[in-house]
């Protein structure tokens, strides 16, 4: 127990620490977007500002910062990994089943027991109008959980709202090691970047023409973009070391800026921009800002660098990804503890509570993490032991 706690504020050298920070960051925003949307729904804060509102309705941009940090990391991963031929895939996918699949299943079976159980107490009600609609309801989110046991809720309507994220990630961690070990890390840099480019403009503009057209699923979902987004900086941070240097400083500080000008822009979208297209252009506009901004970052040597190297931030990024599979359950929790429906909010109770929030998810995140995943990262460790690898840090 006591090394499964040391592991949760422990720093490994192979690590770019600023990204801790950044991957706390993006779990902040994601939980934020959640509260804030739940606060909405019940009416209580009338008086907030309207861009501290705004702000607040578009911070999903945290999944975007996910999935930029996701392409980036897995694309350095894999391209460190060249030499090692035949573990190249071995140790690449122990990774990913024994990090990902034991604490989400976990989520799966215990969200599929809860509405099982609210199933079975809505049938031994009256049948009126309101009550069968609820049935309706749990019955197609139990039915529909086998999407999310797939990993294709991001195309197919999944039971648990926010397993569409995984979802995407899932199917990039299968298909892209292949493309990139037989095919993408053959090319020269040059090919690389113009291949990404080409992979850009040719997601966005399907995804964006198939939103506008109407399809059966939510092409919003299918945010691939976003992740190549995450590989043109590993691209950037890499293989352009000498240019990457000239970051530093002024330069730095100015791409920070205009990746900050865009980040506002684009959570100010519906009230500086009209039309449906900005809806789905928007997360664009996130994935880039945020790539502005991480760039820079990235050299460790600015003030934000090294703000966002801070160590706190650690246990934060550690379990990051427990915290993003239960922060739809937590605030239902703190919601009914402070019993805010029908009350008023300010500011300070507001951020309170979300603090709260976020201090409770915490803690149960660091139990789950304690109790199903670290006991897989420990297996997952022996198990890359002995193909000859030395044990690494959770993630």
């Amino acid at each position: 127990m006591i090394r499964a706690l040391r592991s949760l504020f422990s720093v490994n050298e192979n690590e770019i620490q600023p990204l801790n920070g950044i991957r706390a960051f993006a779990i902040l925003f994601v939980m934020l977007y959640h509260f804030d949307g739940a606060v909405k729904i019940m009416e209580t804060f009338s008086g907030m500002n309207w861009i501290i509102s705004s702000i607040q309705e578009n911070l999903n941009s945290g999944v975007d910062l996910f999935f930029i940090l996701s392409g980036f990391l897995i694309t350095r991963e894999l391209h460190a990994n060249l030499s090692k031929r035949k573990r190249y895939f071995t140790q690449f996918y122990i990774k990913r089943v024994f990090r990902i699949l034991p604490a989400y299943y976990l989520l799966i079976i215990v969200s599929t027991l809860v509405m099982m159980m609210k199933l079975s107490a809505l049938k031994a009600m009256p049948p009126t109008e309101a009550i069968m609609e609820n049935i309706r309801f749990v019955e197609l989110h139990i039915n529909s959980v086998v999407h999310d046991a797939l990993f294709v809720s991001n195309i197919f309507k999944g039971g648990v709202p926010h397993s569409w994220a995984l979802s995407l990630l899932m199917q990039f961690y299968l298909f892209f090691p292949p493309l990139a070990y037989f095919f993408y890390f053959k090319k020269g840099p040059a090919t690389r970047i113009a291949l990404l480019a080409v992979s850009y403009i040719t997601i966005t503009c399907a995804r964006l023409a198939l939103a506008d057209a109407g399809t059966v699923f939510n092409t919003d979902y299918f945010r691939f973009d976003s992740v190549l987004i995450g590989i043109f900086l590993f691209e950037a941070f890499s293989l352009y070391d000498k240019s990457f240097t000239r970051l530093r400083g002024w330069r730095g500080n100015l791409l920070m800026a205009l990746g900050l000008a865009v980040l506002i822009v684009s959570h100010l979208n519906q009230h500086l921009f009209s039309g449906t297209s900005i809806i789905h252009a928007k997360y664009n506009l996130f994935a880039l800002g945020y790539g502005l901004v991480i760039l820079p970052v990235l050299t460790g040597d600015s003030i934000v660098g090294k703000f966002f190297s801070m160590r706190p931030f650690i246990p934060f990024s550690r379990v990051s990804y427990t915290m993003f599979l239960w922060h739809l359950i937590t605030p239902m929790v703190t919601i009914g503890f402070f019993k805010m429906k029908g009350v008023e909010m300010t500011y300070g109770r507001f951020y309170g509570i979300f603090l709260i929030y976020v201090a409770g998810t915490f803690i149960i995140s660091v139990a789950l993490y304690l109790l199903a995943e670290y006991p897989f990262h420990r297996l997952k460790e022996s198990i890359i032991i002995r193909s000859g690898k030395q044990p690494s840090t959770p993630g």
